[in-house]
């Protein structure tokens, strides 16, 4: 339901009052020169959590999922999931300079696996073995926005 509510709010109108309460006097710093703030996002993470009624269920499934996840998915998967073009060939562009790593990793809460190109991942991991427990988690977090196409309309054209 919050994913949903984020479609609907205001967000020039949610952060520009927020600027306006860090910086009160804008308008009369650029009244001889008007401009607006122009908002983007530098680092972002999104994730969901799946809950599972029983530890159990979690435990059989995750093994399972993880095997696909560390022997399917190869670099050019993980380019396409985090926004890199791939030649129908599927072979990794020529001019890529990048580095896509995929590993896993066993901490006390349970195994993550973690897909990598650059600054920016996808990981999947449980939490089956925790007082939360039962629950499966998917993050992907983007700390580097250049890897990304934004398609967006063109300013003061229609929406």
């Amino acid at each position: 339901m919050l994913l949903n509510k984020q479609l609907t709010v205001e967000w020039l109108a949610l952060l520009d009052g927020i600027a306006g309460t860090l910086n009160p006097i804008h308008d009369e710093i650029f009244q001889a020169h008007p401009t607006t703030y122009y908002w983007s996002t530098y680092q972002s993470e999104w994730a969901i959590v799946l809950s599972f009624r029983t530890a159990a269920e979690l435990r059989r499934l995750y093994p399972r999922l993880l095997q696909h996840a560390i022997t399917t998915f190869g670099s050019t998967d993980v380019m396409r999931f985090l926004g890199r073009r791939v030649p129908l060939s599927g072979e990794i562009p020529k001019r890529f300079a990048g580095e896509v790593v995929s590993d896993l990793h066993e901490r006390q809460e349970g195994v993550r696996i973690k897909h990598r190109l650059n600054d920016n991942s996808v990981k999947l991991y449980d939490k089956a073995f925790t007082i939360v427990g039962n629950v499966l988690r998917a993050e992907a977090t983007i700390n580097n926005v250049d890897d990304f196409r934004v398609y967006r309309p063109k300013e003061g054209g229609p929406r």
